[in-house]
């Protein structure tokens, strides 16, 4: 990967899905790079859909936003990374979810900026690019 690719946290394409007014100051974070997400975050997108019962279409719409976004699969290298990240909170008491780990290791593996509004992860700040929205 390369610098000119960014990854979303699930919080930032959600915003995005839904045009929250937020949005206004996300798109400028983006033009020109390769919007990429985790594997996770598309999990969790369907998992979010599934969970409120979306509509066809409205469910139909996601899958098309999706198509958007390279997404990056869980490889060993991003699998080794998660369960050093996850021995490295645990050991300074940091509170986080196994989900946003997933995230977090995918953007330490390939060594790319992690766009997110969710200040849990600000205490990797080398990848994390944390907005305030």
């Amino acid at each position: 990967m390369t610098s000119d690719c960014v990854l979303l946290d699930t919080n930032i394409v959600s915003y995005l899905f839904r045009k929250d007014p937020r949005v206004a100051s996300i798109t400028p974070l983006l033009s020109g790079k390769t919007v990429v997400i985790a594997s996770q975050t598309l999990a969790e997108l369907h998992y979010g859909a599934l969970k409120r019962e979306w509509g066809a279409s409205r469910y139909a719409q996601l899958l098309t936003t999706i198509k958007n976004y390279l997404i990056i699969d869980t490889d060993p290298d991003t699998a080794e990374t998660w369960a050093e990240l996850s021995l490295s909170a645990e050991a300074t008491g940091r509170a986080m979810s196994a989900e946003d780990l997933w995230i977090l290791a995918t953007a330490v593996r390939w060594r790319l900026p992690l766009l997110t509004s969710d200040k849990g992860f600000a205490w990797h700040e080398e990848f994390v690019e944390l907005i305030d929205l």
